[in-house]
């Protein structure tokens, strides 16, 4: 089965997201940030992402924490769902370019819920259409 790591800056929505979608069809997912503050912290301190998976039938995202991207998660997936910016990647996400399948996805920080949710159904998309 195909280990599929989410990438996104922070570790708080995106990746997140993602990680949630690709359980919910039964894949192996994992999620991280590149330039996560706070590292292990609860996404239940985020209510509105909570509550924007949980309107879609995923009621675990309370449960996640921050992960901080390493390179041994960057060896570990066989597929990486980068969900930031290419000026953003540090360099051992570059050198894992054989990996990488890119998505521009607006980060939702600091929107309003609608522009959250919306970013939710992208990335439903996105994952909706992974192998």
């Amino acid at each position: 089965m195909t280990k599929y790591l989410f990438i996104c800056h922070s570790n708080i929505a995106r990746s997140q997201i993602g990680e949630a979608f690709a359980r919910m069809r039964g894949l192996e997912a994992m999620s991280a940030g590149i330039n996560v503050t706070h590292n292990g912290k609860s996404i239940s301190n985020y209510p509105e992402i909570v509550k924007c998976m949980t309107e879609v039938g995923y009621l675990k995202l309370g449960e996640h924490r921050k992960k901080q991207l390493t390179q041994g998660m960057i060896e570990h997936a066989d597929k990486l769902i980068v969900l930031v910016d290419a000026n953003f990647w540090p360099e051992m996400l570059q050198n894992a370019a054989d990996k990488i399948e890119y998505h521009d996805v607006e980060d939702p920080a600091y929107s309003s819920y609608p522009t959250l949710c919306a970013v939710r159904d992208q990335i439903r998309k996105i994952v909706n259409n992974l192998d």
